[in-house]
């Protein structure tokens, strides 16, 4: 007796833009928070240390934020893709 199940291949999903996947990593909780350690460091360098020299590290910790968003974007980019 034949039971017709289909055929089996896999429906192709929508592939999603690489924009929607920076955009997930920028709503990541650990960011969020780096992000706001970055701008109090930022701040509290400037008050203590003056303009140049007090906002090294802020800057630094800014600076990090844009290449953790691409990185972990351009991974599950790729991974999305396999």
């Amino acid at each position: 007796m034949f039971m017709g199940f289909g055929t089996n291949e896999f429906t192709e999903r929508e592939r999603l833009s690489f924009w929607v996947f920076v955009y997930e990593a920028l709503q990541d909780l650990n960011l969020t928070v780096l992000t706001v350690c970055a701008f109090v460091s930022l701040i509290v360098g400037i008050a203590i240390e003056g303009w140049p020299t007090g906002s090294h590290d802020g800057l630094g910790i800014v600076a990090s934020i844009p290449f953790v968003v691409f990185v972990t974007a351009t991974s599950d980019f790729r991974q999305s893709l396999r």
